[in-house]
């Protein structure tokens, strides 16, 4: 299609975009969808997971707009999985989320991704930090920093 971008229409759509953007980021998310999180007690962080154990480096998104580009062995955490991030996280080793369940599109993400995930796993943001290395047991749906995954092995 040739036919010319409208630039009044065009700045229109990205004010809208924008401001969707901005009134989504200040939604408080349900840890879980039709019941409540499993209670993280101790070292180990606890969700609902699906997938093998693996251990990587941990990289946080906080928005697409504060995504880098990932590597192999990193273990993605966010507060909430969208279908945008799909194309940020191929390649990862895992992934991680505050929020969602089993059916949610997190875990479906990763079974297609074929990478383990533990989604509704409450306070995964606050405890886990870029660069720390943490072991994910997504049959277990638990998430372990290093120190303490190495200490119960």
């Amino acid at each position: 299609d040739d036919t010319p971008i409208d630039p009044v229409a065009a700045r229109r759509r990205a004010a809208g975009a924008r401001a969707a953007a901005a009134r989504a980021a200040t939604w408080q998310m349900p840890r879980v969808v039709g019941g409540p999180p499993a209670p993280s007690t101790g070292a180990a962080l606890r969700g609902a997971g699906t997938g093998p154990r693996v251990t990587g480096r941990v990289v946080r998104f906080a928005s697409l707009a504060s995504a880098i580009a990932l590597g192999a062995g990193e273990v993605v955490v966010t507060r909430a999985v969208t279908p945008a991030l799909a194309v940020l996280v191929a390649g990862c080793a895992a992934i991680v989320s505050e929020t969602g369940g089993l059916l949610d599109h997190g875990a479906a993400l990763a079974r297609e991704l074929g990478v383990p995930c533990v989604v509704g796993c409450a306070a995964a943001w606050a405890r886990l930090s870029d660069g720390m290395i943490v072991t994910v047991d997504g049959d277990a749906g638990t998430v372990e920093p290093e120190a303490y995954a190495s200490s119960s092995s």
